[in-house]
């Protein structure tokens, strides 16, 4: 069941530039970018891309949101455009006194979607429901689809919902997610096939503010509790945990483990990577600690190791990471230096930023970050990036920011261009 999205996309915009203004908060952004780069085959290519993004909240509370992409798709050259997100929401309710956020509503469109183990975006209806500030319902039906698909493609759909409730100081969740999938023939003459599975989840959050270590933790799981190879309750299908504490309030320490397996009824493109080496789950214990002495100077180090079963062997990745954030005056500065050494070659990143105010109105940013990359299949090289650009208050509700950007790489002997980015609000 396919069909071009172009009709929606066009009944969509229409909505959102023909609904009543009066009273009304409307934003629009428009990013347009484009360069030059001589490629690795010496090549000479000119890239443009074009973002368009609009929000509208009428005096009603009826919201609508869009955001598209325009650009000349080098690798098959040809242009096309990208309907990243376009929706509508119809408050039914204007939410609590202490929570004003939690409405209950129906969003229906191309959307966003966060909601146990699922992220992906969604062809469909959301309807939060909320019967306290602390207790709620999500219900939701739907396709899933990939960031480049040029049509509203339903061979992944989704169904089910989520129930979460606050009780004896903690947030408690649980869903259940039926997914389905048809896959097409791959020889003419084949017979379409389709599979489905039920996924129920989990989680319980709970934190202990005016205690010693002031301890946080999550915990979420999934089952599956049918599909072609499952009878009833199956083991831990996906799994999460998280613990943070703060020994000192200048200190916080975090660790967390998570073992996750993309489900086969996603749409392919989500899940392509991890398909072609990953025969196992992929499970990854991390840990972070932060140290901010002062409001303006922050450290903050992170490690992570991952690892999941290849065809081959089992594969392993580790990666550390640490940032230093320092504001000083109307400046500040960010270096960092990041490493990761895993089953594709190791990588290693020194970068810094900088910004600095001129004025209530305008300010200055720069970039710059030099990676040595060596890979498996032994290339060796360094890879070069650098940004700088000044963006500028023009009136109370026009902003702008424009960019130059410069990077060197094994692929690319030069890749130059300019971003520029416009911001008005309507109120």
């Amino acid at each position: 069941m396919k069909f071009r999205f172009r009709p929606f996309y066009f009944a969509t915009l229409f909505l959102a530039l023909s609904l009543p203004q009066a009273h009304a908060l409307v934003s629009s952004e428009v990013t347009l970018s484009s360069g030059y780069y001589q490629d690795y085959e010496g090549e000479h290519q000119v890239p443009v891309f074009l973002y368009w993004t609009l929000n509208y909240t009428g005096k009603s509370g009826v919201e609508a949101y869009f955001d598209m992409g325009f650009n000349n798709q080098l690798l098959i050259d040809q242009w096309g455009y990208f309907l990243y997100q376009a929706y509508v929401t119809v408050p039914f309710s204007q939410g609590f006194a202490s929570a004003p956020y939690r409405r209950s509503r129906i969003q229906v469109g191309r959307q966003f979607l966060s909601d146990g183990f699922e992220l992906t975006l969604l062809d469909g209806v959301q309807l939060p429901v909320y019967w306290s500030q602390n207790g709620g319902a999500n219900l939701i039906a739907g396709g899933s689809y990939a960031i480049d698909e040029k049509r509203f493609d339903f061979s992944s759909r989704l169904y089910g919902g989520t129930l979460h409730q606050k009780i004896l100081g903690a947030k408690w969740q649980a869903g259940y997610f039926q997914k389905q999938r048809r896959f097409e023939a791959e020889n003419d003459g084949d017979a379409e096939s389709s599979a489905s599975e039920g996924l129920a989840h989990a989680s319980l959050f709970k934190s202990y503010e005016d205690t010693f270590l002031k301890p946080s933790f999550l915990l979420k799981g999934q089952w599956k509790l049918s599909g072609a190879q499952n009878e009833g309750l199956s083991d831990l299908y996906q799994g999460y945990g998280e613990l943070l504490v703060t020994p000192l309030n200048t200190v916080t320490l975090g660790t967390s483990y998570s073992k996750r397996k993309p489900s086969e009824l996603d749409p392919a493109e989500t899940t392509f990577v991890y398909r072609l080496f990953a025969v196992s789950p992929q499970k990854t214990a991390s840990g972070f600690i932060t140290w901010s002495p002062n409001q303006d100077l922050r450290f903050s180090t992170k490690f992570r190791r991952t690892q999941f079963d290849s065809p081959e062997k089992l594969e392993t990745a580790n990666e550390q990471e640490l940032d230093i954030s320092w504001l000083h005056g109307k400046s500040s500065w960010m270096p960092s230096i990041f490493r990761l050494k895993s089953y594709g070659g190791e990588v290693w990143q020194p970068a810094l930023a900088y910004r600095h105010s001129l004025s209530d109105a305008a300010g200055l940013r720069a970039e710059v970050a030099a990676a040595h990359i060596e890979k498996l299949n032994g290339i060796e090289s360094w890879a070069y990036h650098s940004r700088a650009g000044v963006d500028v208050r023009l009136a109370p509700r026009l902003l702008t920011l424009a960019l130059v950007e410069v990077e060197r790489n094994h692929r690319f002997e030069l890749d130059a261009r300019a971003v520029a980015f416009l911001t008005y609000y309507l109120f």
